[in-house]
């Protein structure tokens, strides 16, 4: 077992499916964009404006809420104790060992990692969707990568409480880790993407 922790008991098994299908809608915008011509640059950030376009329109009628402060997608839970952000991670991303790093990140980005980590301190207990004693909400990590040289596609939800620049990336320390997705990353190009998404999950 990995030093960080395993949500697997507290991850909504309806929210790990909403991710998951956001994660895929993503990944087949990537793979129109992956064409020469494009700037080598332009297919992650197709997958990434593809990705927070499912999470809007999958996560908001079921009670969340977005901001954009300072350019960055922001989700809250409809508790109001926990943020949702994703960006992608590194080869690291949805398996066991160090745990994944990620670019570079901003002085909002490390400033929530660093409310995380206070709040662990506190021993706060985390229950998605649950109750938590804090004044305000955790932050939690939406993390995906394109392994190319493995040929996979991971992700994995996590909670980072603390974070250091080395370089160009940021490392962190993790409270916990849930993986969500390890497949083949070979999304189906003829697979158009819906104005409106259309699939029903079961209610509670």
């Amino acid at each position: 077992m990995n030093a960080a922790l395993r949500l697997s008991p507290l991850l909504d098994p309806q929210l790990q499916k909403l991710l998951v299908e956001a994660i895929r809608g993503g990944e087949i915008e990537r793979a129109y964009r992956s064409i020469p011509g494009y700037p080598l640059h332009y297919p992650g950030q197709a997958a990434y404006a593809e990705r927070c376009l499912w999470l809007d329109r999958l996560l908001l009628p079921r009670g969340w809420t977005r901001s954009d402060p300072d350019l960055q997608v922001v989700f809250t839970s409809p508790c109001g104790k926990f943020r949702l952000v994703t960006m992608a991670g590194d080869p690291n991303t949805g398996r066991e060992g160090s745990g994944p790093k990620t670019r570079r990140k901003g002085p909002r980005t490390r400033e929530a990692v660093r409310h995380n980590r206070r709040l662990s301190q506190e021993r706060v207990q985390l229950r998605l969707f649950g109750k938590v004693e804090a004044e305000d909400p955790l932050t939690l990590f939406l993390l995906v990568s394109q392994d190319r040289r493995r040929g996979r596609l991971r992700a994995e939800l996590s909670l980072p409480i603390k974070a250091v620049q080395v370089g160009s990336q940021m490392q962190y320390e993790w409270l916990w880790r849930e993986f969500l997705l390890d497949e083949e990353s070979n999304p189906r190009r003829n697979q158009r993407i819906p104005t409106t998404v259309d699939f029903e999950l079961e209610e509670r």
